[in-house]
């Protein structure tokens, strides 16, 4: 499939926000390819998240960081409440096997003329559930009075 982007949902009583090393080999709740995530980047971009630049000190961003890790806190959970859940609802009216464009590519050292657009082929029904499990994770955040947040693991 590829390279994965894992999502998971902390409690601070449990996990402060400088914590996300203990998570690099731990299986994550739930991922995402990075192919689809790409596909998404533009609504993505509306999420307020942070982050965990400087132990002790939050760095606010727009959308997640696609190399590096993300906190979504309260203030970024509506929204990617609503961005997941949305496309969760857009890909279900899709067939079995959905196929997207995804980026431009080519064989290298070739020209770039011969170049195409690459597919991104995804089981319909297991990327609906990712997208409303993250959705979900988010709600959770949203209803948690600050004890919860979505850790995000770029690549």
């Amino acid at each position: 499939m590829g390279q994965m982007h894992a999502f998971f949902l902390l409690s601070r009583d449990e996990y402060d926000y400088w914590d996300f090393s203990k998570f690099y080999r731990r299986h994550p709740s739930t991922e995402l390819p990075d192919d689809l995530l790409d596909y998404m980047n533009d609504s993505l971009k509306w999420i307020t998240c942070h982050s965990p630049v400087v132990r002790g000190k939050l760095a606010e961003q727009k959308g997640l960081n696609h190399i590096g890790m993300t906190i979504i806190k309260e203030e970024g959970a509506m929204a990617t409440e609503a961005i997941f859940n949305s496309w969760a609802d857009l890909f279900s009216q899709g067939p079995e096997e959905l196929t997207l464009v995804g980026a431009w590519g080519w064989i290298e050292g070739g020209p770039a003329e011969n170049g195409e657009y690459l597919k991104i082929a995804l089981d319909r029904d297991k990327t609906v559930s990712i997208l409303r499990q993250i959705s979900e994770f988010a709600k959770s955040v949203r209803q948690s009075d600050g004890r919860l947040y979505v850790l995000h693991m770029g690549l």
